[in-house]
């Protein structure tokens, strides 16, 4: 997993977005929860990348967070799309 990490930030340069604080990484947790449609895998992806010293625990913490956010979203969402049928 940390081989994976660190192969991503070679790609994208996450520390350019620390300028713009805590908010910033919840919002990018919120678009990677979208984007991958599960909220345990962005989890595992994100804890794990302190351990690479891609991401310090409290950015970490922003995304997971924002993950968690995406869930409570995207929830009402498809229920809502279920109930439309």
């Amino acid at each position: 997993m940390k081989l994976s990490v660190e192969e991503l930030t070679r790609s994208i340069d996450v520390q350019r977005y620390a300028v713009f604080g805590l908010w910033a990484f919840v919002l990018m947790g919120i678009v990677i929860k979208a984007l991958i449609q599960s909220s345990s895998a962005v989890i595992v992806i994100v804890l794990s990348a302190p351990n690479a010293g891609v991401l310090d625990i409290y950015q970490a913490f922003g995304i997971v967070i924002g993950a968690n956010i995406g869930t409570i979203v995207h929830s009402p969402l498809c229920i809502d799309k279920g109930l439309r049928r």
